[in-house]
């Protein structure tokens, strides 16, 4: 059961990440972030060592309040992360403090086509050398792949 599951999260996965990369069909400025789970976190565990019970809820199954707010640190990170540079490892048994901000020069949650260029939203998209301006042209001013769409 354990490697079913496993199985199911992988193609998710990659599905998801096909999904981002291609975008909604019909739309080329596709909002996709892509703020995967922790591929490889590190146990829940209290300052003693031991297994930390309040992670999880009474099932042992769902996050309790405690661990959904230690994993939201965590999806807070991902999310402000560049795609490609993406963190994979988390260590769940502390939150990640101090919770992050937007870097400056790309203000913004990063999206597979955001993370490619931090001009896009300067007011003007570079492609090729040449420039266009915002509108229909330029997606609203969006630069995607090197090119306005």
């Amino acid at each position: 059961m354990l490697l079913f599951s496993y199985l199911l999260l992988s193609i998710f996965s990659v599905l998801s990440y096909s999904h981002a990369d291609l975008g909604a069909p019909g739309y080329s400025c596709d909002p996709s972030v892509m703020a995967p789970s922790p591929s490889k976190p590190t146990s829940a565990h209290a300052s003693n060592g031991t297994f930390n019970k309040e992670f999880w809820a009474a099932d042992c199954y769902h996050y309790s309040s405690y661990g959904h707010a230690l994993v939201s640190t965590w999806y807070w990170q991902n999310m402000l992360q560049p795609v490609g540079a993406k963190t994979i490892n988390a260590n769940l048994s502390v939150p990640a403090l101090p919770l992050a901000c937007p870097d400056p020069s790309c203000p913004y949650i990063r999206t597979t086509k955001n993370s490619i260029n931090c001009q896009q939203f300067n007011g003007t998209c570079i492609s090729d050398g040449s420039s266009c301006t915002k509108g229909s042209d330029c997606c609203s001013g969006l630069c995607f792949n090197g090119k306005c769409s």
